[in-house]
């Protein structure tokens, strides 16, 4: 799990597909930060920069979404904690913790895009991952490159923000509308990726639309900047992904425990089906074969010509000791 030490009491994971997703450390500790310390809200500019980055696994197809935990030993600096999370660069949903009179611990699930599209009502929209076609720049002229690069520079990375807010004040209507974000872009030049092996992207799902009810406005402690106290960063990629960027090694030859970690929880119980039917199967013919043979095999030589009958059908030889030697092969 996301976690500051600083900041103890407050956990950030990434749910992919129902399950919390593996964090994996950044490879290139020495990058350049993104950010200063300025573009915080801190009392004390001295402590390290409340930025953490992880790497996780995405798989094309699978809903994900941020889990966020609130324990007990958490401090508020005011009233409540105001969190904003953004997908792609696009921001997607606000979502205010429970007072820090409250006692005992909370958790919220951030999974969804939120525009209020009219007055009368508001659109969600699930997080999903998708699949992204990496191509040739070799069919795409200066300007749509200059455009991919442009967007793809956001892609690739779920951020959520953490933000010191006072007590809430109702609003009955927005105080503007939204508009929903164009469709991505599912192919893209590799050269705009700069080196980056991205080859899935984030999709926003199942739009369902909702009347608008009264909502709560959360005045910024930090009022004239607006600035977070925390933000925690998470990278994705797939598992190849995360190979390429040597995030995680890469093995000689998958194991079974890879495949299965690939599979959905469907396809985990169809296999797992398949493998005792096969077991079944197997068992099933070796029985009826042991019951062929001894039948086969069984010979009363006490009925009445059945000697002259085992003498056509089998061959046989008197050995130098004396005793007969008799071969069963049928052949």
């Amino acid at each position: 799990m996301a976690i500051l030490d600083y900041i103890p009491g407050l956990e950030v994971t990434v749910e992919v597909d129902g399950r919390t997703a593996t964090e994996y450390d950044n490879p290139n500790d020495d990058e350049e930060p993104s950010f200063k310390h300025a573009d915080f809200h801190l009392a004390d500019q001295d402590r390290p920069l409340p930025h953490v980055i992880k790497y996780i696994e995405a798989k094309p197809g699978a809903p994900f979404g941020f889990q966020i935990k609130g324990k007990e030993d958490l401090q508020f600096h005011d009233r409540v904690i105001l969190f904003k999370d953004f997908v792609d660069g696009q921001q997607a949903e606000k979502r205010v913790s429970p007072d820090r009179n409250r006692r005992g611990e909370w958790s919220l699930l951030l999974n969804r895009l939120v525009k209020h599209t009219s007055t009368t009502h508001w659109t969600s929209s699930l997080f999903r991952f998708g699949n992204l076609d990496v191509g040739d720049a070799g069919d795409t002229c200066h300007t749509d490159l200059k455009k991919q690069i442009e967007e793809a520079t956001h892609w690739g990375v779920l951020m959520l923000k953490c933000y010191h807010g006072a007590a809430e004040q109702p609003v009955s209507n927005p105080s503007r509308l939204d508009d929903l974000p164009p469709p991505k872009e599912t192919s893209v030049s590799e050269k705009a990726l700069k080196g980056r092996a991205l080859d899935c992207i984030t999709t926003f799902d199942n739009p369902t639309t909702e009347p608008w009810y009264q909502r709560m406005i959360i005045p910024y402690t930090d009022r004239k900047k607006r600035r977070p106290f925390a933000i925690f960063e998470f990278r994705y990629r797939t598992h190849e992904g995360l190979i390429k960027e040597g995030v995680i090694p890469r093995t000689a030859t998958p194991t079974a425990a890879d495949r299965v970690r690939e599979m959905s929880d469907d396809e985990v119980r169809r296999l797992a089906q398949e493998l005792l039917a096969e077991r079944e199967r197997a068992k099933t013919p070796a029985v009826k074969e042991e019951i062929k043979r001894g039948v086969k095999r069984e010979i009363d030589l006490t009925d009445e010509g059945s000697t002259a009958n085992f003498e056509e059908r089998y061959k046989s030889r008197r050995r130098d000791d004396g005793h007969v030697e008799i071969d069963l092969t049928d052949d």
